[in-house]
């Protein structure tokens, strides 16, 4: 079993990032949205399967980096985590992005949108991409005409049928799941996003 995670100040974790950590951010997708580490994934700490779907993208053996709200979620994540085999938690941000911001450190930020926004935007925007996550079952009851089907787990591999330099509206049934591919693809260099 790997060491007790130990608080990072914000450039110390910017180093470990250099050096090829990941930083997973466990809070919901809205708090994630307002603004993150770049590169950080977002699997929200109440996401079902949250332990499974960060395994999904995390290669095995990076080390870690958590970003929660607070000690206990901390401790749910290095625990989940643990269990499906992702024991390279090394750290966490101690001030979150509180310091990391007071150090003039990058931010990224990913708009939240509703149905309703969207529904009038693909009026307004011809040129937005409605990439859809969910699984293929989901994807069969019913969705938007004209929208690309990446579910989560293919979401990066499939990463080329996105269209570059377009903007894109990326939903499934909660936002869970669409924040976590957000968060994936913006490592892949993809960037113009809505949650």
């Amino acid at each position: 079993r790997a060491a007790k995670p130990r608080p990072y100040i914000a450039r110390e974790a910017w180093d470990a990032m250099a050096d090829g950590a990941w930083v997973v951010d466990v809070r919901d997708p809205a708090t994630y949205g307002e603004g993150h580490v770049p590169g950080a994934l977002n699997v929200w700490i109440e996401s079902p399967q949250f332990a499974d779907r960060v395994s999904w993208f995390v290669p095995s053996g990076a080390p870690v980096l958590l970003v929660a709200q607070g000690p206990s979620d901390l401790e749910r994540a290095v625990q989940g985590l643990a269990r499906v085999g992702v024991d390279e938690v090394v750290g966490f941000l101690q001030w979150g992005l509180i310091e990391w911001r007071s150090e003039g450190l990058p931010v990224e930020t990913v708009p939240q949108i509703t149905v309703y926004d969207l529904a009038s935007w693909l009026e307004e925007r011809p040129e937005l991409v409605v990439v859809d996550v969910r699984e293929p079952f989901e994807w069969l009851e019913g969705h938007i005409e004209g929208a690309l089907h990446l579910p989560m787990r293919e979401a990066v591999d499939r990463r080329s049928e996105i269209p570059p330099d377009r903007p894109m509206a990326v939903l499934c049934a909660g936002g869970l799941r669409s924040s976590t591919v957000i968060s994936a693809l913006k490592r892949q260099g993809i960037q113009t996003f809505y949650n």
